[in-house]
């Protein structure tokens, strides 16, 4: 939940200027996770799927403009972030459907390359 967080942050508040390669390694680790559980049906998880990859996409985007490799000509702000609520509320309403039938913490390995 804190990952979702910190990603909806990241975009809301600063319109995704401090996106990093932490907040991409969070949007794959919350998709694998959650697209991995059999609780989800086939098209709950396409919703995983389709919600992190593009909230993703935004984050990308907006750290190759913030890095120069898109000019202030050519960026499309609307691609910069995603600044509305619902996609990052769907992803909490499902760890927390995931919280709730599996209350035990999903096993991780410590990435030490994340400072966040």
């Amino acid at each position: 939940m804190r990952e979702i967080e910190n990603i909806r942050c990241e975009a809301q508040d600063n319109g995704n200027v401090n996106w990093d390669d932490d907040l991409t390694y969070f949007c794959e680790f919350i998709k694998q996770s959650l697209i991995e559980q059999p609780i989800f049906s086939e098209p709950e998880k396409e919703k995983i799927y389709v919600i992190m990859n593009y909230l993703k996409e935004c984050g990308v985007y907006a750290q190759r403009f913030n890095d120069g490799k898109i000019s202030d000509n050519d960026v499309l702000p609307e691609k910069l972030a995603y600044t509305k609520d619902n996609l990052y509320d769907i992803i909490c309403d499902f760890i927390g459907r995931l919280q709730n039938k599996h209350p035990e913490p999903i096993k991780y390995s410590i990435n030490n390359s994340i400072k966040r």
